[in-house]
């Protein structure tokens, strides 16, 4: 079994102990093959062991060869720039939806689940809410993005919404000035009231006394959980 299942190179990802959390799944690199002996007679050695060609290479393998190649100069390209880049990772209400119930049980949102926007530090966050627009179909006037909080339990909440003092920021500005961790990423929810017909509306005004709240409902006969809605109140 190990010889055929276990030495083929790849990634693999280990289990995780408690799937209800927010928990990133640990992923490690095999770098071992499967490998054969194999015999071959003195007088066909001149004819098995010489010079190989690109032409002598099969073409699904030529092909695949040139994916690798150009995927391993990609992240060598990618890591050489991460420094001017910040990775936004938005949350919306859809996200929540699909994952409560079935991927978690006490957070709202694993992150690795969701839209992520690889972002120039230097671009103003206005326009990278012109991306947002262009991505997710949502217009900038009915976009209100929130910044998470980490708990003490490691699940994540929204806080609080960006001021206008912080959406007037670059995003690296707003990055350092908002991820007291240094984490690597930056984590948004993008709150968004949608209508009967099901398009984005006008977002109300919120004060200091408003909050955010989430309903999750769980059917005991069912034996589900899911998520009902938010609610500013």
């Amino acid at each position: 079994k190990r010889a055929l299942e276990e030495q083929y190179g790849g990634e693999e990802e280990l289990p995780q102990t408690n799937p209800g959390l927010n928990n990133t799944p640990f992923k490690f690199t095999k770098y071992s093959n499967a490998y054969m002996l194999v015999y071959i007679r003195e007088s066909d050695k001149d004819k098995i062991i010489c010079n190989v060609d690109e032409k002598d290479i099969a073409e699904h393998l030529r092909i695949r060869l040139e994916k690798d190649r150009e995927e391993k100069e990609r992240r060598k390209k990618e890591k050489a720039e991460a420094h001017l880049y910040t990775i936004i990772k938005v949350a919306r209400d859809d996200d929540l939806t699909a994952q409560i119930g079935k991927d978690i049980y006490f957070d709202l949102v694993d992150h690795d689940k969701v839209p992520s926007f690889r972002i120039q530090k230097q671009m103003p966050f206005t326009q990278f809410k012109e991306e947002v627009a262009k991505e997710l179909g949502i217009p900038t006037q009915f976009q209100r993005f929130w910044l998470w909080a980490k708990r003490q339990n490691h699940t994540y909440r929204p806080n609080r919404p960006l001021t206008p003092q912080e959406e007037a920021l670059t995003v690296g500005q707003l990055k350092e000035a908002a991820n007291k961790a240094h984490n690597a990423e930056l984590k948004l929810f993008l709150e968004v009231e949608l209508g009967l017909d099901l398009k984005p509306l006008t977002l109300p005004d919120k004060t200091r006394e408003d909050i955010l709240l989430f309903f999750k409902l769980y059917d005991p006969e069912k034996e589900q959980l899911r998520k009902l809605s938010s609610s500013q109140m």
